[in-house]
C-alpha cells in the first residue's frame, strides 16, 4: 500500500523526497491505528480469562469477608464471655459486700436491742427495790407510829406519795429516754 501511494504522489508530480514522506507518515498513521484497535479488541478467550480472573478474585474476597466475619464473631463472641464473667464477678462480690452489711447491721441491731433491754431489766430491778424499800419504809413508819401522830402519819404518808410520783416519773422518763435512745439507734441502722 505504501508503493501505491508513494507511486501515486510521484505521478502527482510531487518531488520523491516528499512524497517518500508522505508514504512513511500514512503507514505510520494506519499502523497507530491499527495497534489501538488491536489492543481495544479482545477475543473470546481474552474475556473468558479475564471472567476467570474476576470470578477467582470474586472467591478470594469472598473467603477473605467469611474469615474477617468468622474472627469478628470470634472476638465478639470472646468480648461478650468476658463481659459476662466481669459482670457476674461483680454481682458476687456485691452480694457478698450486701450480705456482708446485712449480717453487721444485724448484730449492731442486736448488740443494740440487748443493751436496751438490759438497761430495762436494771431499771426494773431498781424500781422493784425502791418500791421494797418504800414499802419496808411504810412499815417501819406504820409501826413505830401510834395515834399520837396521826398528823404526823398523814404528812409522811403524803411524802411517800410524792416521793413515789417523783421516783415514777423519774423512772417513765428514763423509759422514755432509753426507748427513744433505742429508736434513734434503730433509725440509724436502718439507714
Amino acid at each position: 500500500m505504501e508503493i501505491q501511494i508513494y507511486q501515486a504522489f510521484m505521478s502527482a508530480g510531487v518531488p520523491a523526497e516528499k512524497a517518500q514522506m508522505a508514504a512513511d507518515s500514512v503507514r505510520h498513521e494506519i499502523n497507530e491505528r491499527f495497534a489501538a484497535n488491536f489492543e481495544a479488541l479482545a477475543t473470546k478467550h481474552d474475556l473468558a480469562a479475564a471472567v476467570a480472573d474476576i470470578q477467582l478474585a470474586a472467591t478470594k474476597l469472598s473467603a477473605k469477608t467469611d474469615l474477617a466475619i468468622s474472627q469478628l464473631s470470634a472476638k465478639t463472641e470472646a468480648a461478650i464471655t468476658q463481659l459476662a464473667a466481669k459482670t457476674e464477678a461483680a454481682i458476687t462480690q456485691l452480694a457478698a459486700k450486701t450480705d456482708a452489711t446485712i449480717l453487721d447491721l444485724s448484730s449492731k441491731t442486736s448488740t443494740s436491742f440487748a443493751k436496751v433491754d438490759a438497761r430495762f431489766e436494771q431499771i426494773d430491778v431498781r424500781f422493784e427495790r425502791l418500791e421494797t424499800r418504800l414499802d419496808k419504809l411504810e412499815e417501819k413508819i406504820d409501826l413505830k407510829m401510834d395515834l399520837k401522830f396521826e398528823s404526823m402519819l398523814h404528812r409522811v404518808s403524803a411524802l411517800i406519795a410524792q416521793s413515789r410520783d417523783i421516783s415514777l416519773r423519774w423512772t417513765i422518763g428514763s423509759m422514755f429516754a432509753l426507748v427513744a435512745c433505742a429508736g434513734g439507734v434503730a433509725k440509724l441502722f436502718m439507714r
